[in-house]
Formats: structure tokens, C-alpha cells, sequence
């Protein structure tokens, strides 16, 4: 699910390619910042964190997903996914 008001900072091409794109159950920053509540959490202003640092970064690893969709990639992603969920602390 898209909020509007992250949408509202994507560029103008990124809606129609990342919104194409049926949502999955992880992806590259899924695993990268599998932590993101702990990282917003240690900002001074969380909000703008996640606007400039991880909002942009996420939408890299978005657009790169769709322009390089393979069955070999989901699969990659599928095992950096469980690998994390195993390396988990506690």
C-alpha cells in the first residue's frame, strides 16, 4: 500500500514504473532495512530521516527491481530475506 504523502516525493516517472509493479513480500530494502523503526528511532526528526535518507534510497531499489525483473533476482532476494530473518538478535 502506498501512503500519498511519500508518493507525493516520488519523481515524476516513479508512480507509473514503481506502482506497476505488483508489491511482493520482500525486496532489497525490505532486507536493508529490515531495522527501520530502530533507525528512525536514533534520528532527531524522524520523519525527515525517512523523507531524505531512506525514502530515496528505497526508491533506487524499487526502480532497479523493475527495470531488471528476474526470476533469478526474486529468488536472490527471497534467500537475503531468510538469511536476515536467521541473523535476527534475540
Amino acid at each position: 500500500m502506498s501512503v500519498p504523502r511519500y508518493v507525493a516525493l516520488y519523481s515524476p516517472e516513479d508512480p507509473n514504473l514503481i506502482l506497476s509493479v505488483r508489491l511482493g513480500s520482500t525486496d532489497r530494502a525490505s532486507v536493508e532495512f529490515k531495522d527501520e523503526s530502530e533507525i528512525l528511532g536514533e534520528a532527531l526528526e524522524p520523519e525527515a530521516a525517512h523523507r531524505t535518507d531512506l525514502l530515496p534510497r528505497k526508491l533506487v531499489y524499487s526502480r532497479d527491481y523493475v527495470r531488471e525483473q528476474s526470476c533469478g533476482g526474486d529468488i536472490a532476494s527471497i534467500l537475503a530475506t531468510v538469511k536476515a530473518l536467521l541473523s535476527r538478535d534475540g
